[in-house]
């Protein structure tokens, strides 16, 4: 009952005038109607808009592998600061989990599939750019953009 409430009064939020808009946010706060970050970065281009970067890339008509890489990287890292909304991560401490996905071969030549999340204190195997700070945005990460990191990791492609 009580998300059904809440999401009634989101939905209500997002077809709200401007005054409406504000009444709401005066009795249920900001913070209530703003989406999550899995909502808001569905895609590259949605990561530039949350940033309010420009979409273009390295490469604007890759012709190699090489060339695909590294646009690839380029989407991975706008997306890895987009999806950690605000979030630092600190280096110098070596208690905080810096979450990152992991992958495994899917067949030989095709491509990688996502296989599990980890974490690691002053190291990890996933490269440090691109590590988040939960293990929900690690496998959301791996999962919604593995098309791009096929491109980065896979080298046949």
């Amino acid at each position: 009952m009580e998300q059904s409430i809440t999401d009634g009064l989101k939905s209500l939020y997002k077809s709200a005038s401007e005054n409406d808009r504000a009444e709401l946010i005066q009795k249920f706060g900001a913070s209530f109607f703003k989406q999550s970050i899995f909502e808001r970065v569905k895609s590259y281009e949605d990561a530039c808009k949350e940033l309010n970067l420009p979409t273009d890339l390295p490469y604007t008509l890759p012709t190699n592998s090489r060339q695909r890489a590294v646009n690839a990287m380029y989407m991975l890292d706008i997306i890895n600061q987009a999806l950690l909304d605000g979030a630092e991560l600190d280096w110098e401490d070596s208690d905080q989990r810096k979450w990152y996905p992991y992958f495994t071969d899917y067949k030989p030549g095709s491509g990688f599939r996502f296989l599990v999340t980890f974490y690691g204190w002053s190291y990890t195997f996933g490269g440090a750019r691109l590590c988040l700070d939960t293990q929900e945005k690690a496998k959301y990460f791996g999962t919604q953009f593995l098309a791009i990191w096929n491109d980065f990791n896979n080298p046949k492609k």
